[in-house]
């Protein structure tokens, strides 16, 4: 729910309409000479000016202005007046978002294709899906959907018109005023995106491809003290690091051509079939379990790296990615 401060069953709000504008508490008289009213309800706010709290209430009963329509409403307002200036001034939005499918940081201009910004518009005229701000192009085609998320998530309708048009649903998250005065700022705008900004898969259609290298090494059997091959692979995913079993058949291969001896092996626990390295002179496994102890063979230049697609795990530049 929300986090909303309330004094004596009021409403504390930091932000009040003044002629048509958003204005902050202390841009305000005191008392009734602010002339703000709710942005929500539209009715009269009192600036109390106090010596250690300053805030917005209404001056009269306010029990059905609902303080999630408030925050709604003002950070709507407050994105669509910085994207109608950066329009206006040809500048920049800058927006960052943890990305759900690759689990990275990514950062872009909201507006780099946006020329026009709609609110409350359908997405199409036989839709009934309505974004709370939607950007288009100069040739009027969507570009991006923005829903301000304060407790309703975007629906299954909206969701899936966006997967099927591969338009973005940015979802900018409010749950307090903190939160509003971040976005009243000129810093990069936080929203959350499954939109990734990595290459497509042309053989699954996976949008989002993660960085392997794989190392080769010598090491000392810990049964025979021998000199062992051993071979692993580390991923961008943080702490990722995977043996034989995990590899597809180009790593594997790779892995044998330098020097590398992988063997399969069955589970006596669960039975499945696992892959292993194998010590040439005593014949023991040297399993992933085991690569605690063996982690010295990353301090060296990988044999291999490349990005790969997540879904299917191909690698850029084989048949198909």
């Amino acid at each position: 729910m929300p986090e909303i401060a309330r004094t004596s069953g009021q409403l504390k709000i930091p932000y009040g309409v003044r002629d048509g504008r958003i204005i902050h508490i202390k841009q305000a008289q005191r008392g009734r000479a602010c002339g703000c009213t709710c942005i929500n309800c539209n009715r009269p706010l009192v600036a109390r000016k106090g010596e250690f709290r300053t805030y917005f209430a209404h001056d009269f009963d306010a029990s059905n202005c609902s303080p999630e329509s408030i925050l709604h409403k003002l950070a709507k307002q407050f994105i669509l007046d910085r994207i109608d200036k950066c329009l206006r001034d040809d500048h920049a939005y800058p927006i960052t978002w943890q990305c759900s499918l690759c689990h990275e940081t990514h950062s872009g201009n909201l507006l780099r294709k946006a020329r026009q910004i709609k609110t409350e518009v359908r997405v199409n005229a036989s839709s009934n899906i309505v974004p709370d701000i939607s950007l288009w192009s100069d040739d009027d085609e969507l570009v991006v959907i923005i829903e301000v998320v304060v407790t309703h998530a975007p629906g299954r309708e909206v969701v899936s018109f966006s997967t099927a048009n591969n338009i973005p649903i940015l979802k900018v998250l409010i749950k307090s005023f903190d939160d509003i005065d971040r976005i009243a700022t000129t810093a990069p705008m936080q929203v959350e995106s499954t939109f990734c900004t990595k290459p497509q898969c042309k053989q699954c259609g996976g949008v989002f491809r993660r960085n392997r290298s794989l190392f080769v090494g010598p090491s000392l059997c810990r049964k025979c003290n021998s000199i062992v091959m051993i071979t692993m692979i580390r991923s961008d995913n943080p702490g990722a690091i995977y043996g034989p079993t995990q590899f597809t058949d180009y790593e594997l291969n790779l892995a044998r051509s330098n020097g590398v001896v992988i063997v399969d092996y069955i589970s006596e626990t669960n039975g499945k079939l696992y892959r292993a390295c194998e010590c040439t002179n005593c014949k023991s496994q040297i399993r992933l379990g085991h690569y605690c102890n063996y982690l010295h063979i990353l301090d060296g230049e990988p044999i291999d790296f490349w990005e790969c697609c997540r879904n299917c795990g191909e690698r850029i530049g084989m048949e198909g990615c």
